[in-house]
């Protein structure tokens, strides 16, 4: 009879024992015993959660204007987050007014439970942008953590005067516009002439 321990990181599944046994003048003989080793379940383990928003400052803007973007990171788990790490791209006709590239990233390192990080980037609509909403995203990742994304939209609107667009108009929208000013001052004039006219008669 003997004692066997089992190891307090001993992966869970079944164990067979072997014993044998033979002497000079028998066969050899064997005998096996197997035990289960069952892994209990930890209740409330402390695994970590993320959460991620975005935010911005104003939901419409103009070419050349600069707008604040507010990324929230929180570890709403009860264990620590590592390896943390917050990616946010920018769409075609915005870009970063402190950076180069349409891709920011940050290496947050551990983020512990209950703790949250907040980020702001500066954003400038770019001269040449045209009317229509841009969605910005930001992803969050972390060791054994899907990654989660948070988008913010914004409007860009573009200044008209008469019809005609002061940036982001083609040549054939200035044609137009004007031919269509050219055709108000000549029925003016003609308006004008007749009048003269009807004077003298």
């Amino acid at each position: 009879t003997f004692l066997v321990n089992i190891s307090g990181t001993q992966i869970a599944g079944s164990y067979v024992n072997t014993a044998k046994a033979k002497g000079d003048n028998t066969t050899e003989v064997t005998a096996t015993s197997s035990v289960e080793v069952r892994v209990p379940q930890v209740l409330g383990a402390a695994t970590p959660e993320l959460t991620i928003t975005k935010t911005v400052n104003k939901s419409t803007a103009k070419p050349k204007d600069i707008l604040t973007y507010t990324i929230t990171v929180k570890n709403i788990g009860v264990g620590d987050a590592s390896n943390v790490v917050v990616t946010d791209t920018l769409p075609k006709n915005l870009s970063f007014a402190h950076a180069t590239g349409r891709t920011m990233t940050w290496n947050l390192g551990t983020l512990a439970a209950g703790h949250t990080r907040v980020l702001n980037v500066d954003v400038r609509v770019e001269s040449d942008a045209t009317r229509g909403t841009y969605t910005n995203v930001a992803t969050v990742s972390a060791d054994d953590i899907p990654t989660l994304q948070a988008t913010a939209k914004i409007t860009v609107t573009v200044p008209t005067v008469l019809g005609l667009a002061t940036t982001g108009t083609g040549m054939i929208d200035y044609l137009i516009a004007l031919l269509g000013a050219s055709l108000i001052l000549l029925g003016i004039a003609g308006i004008t002439a007749k009048n003269k006219r009807d004077q003298i008669a």
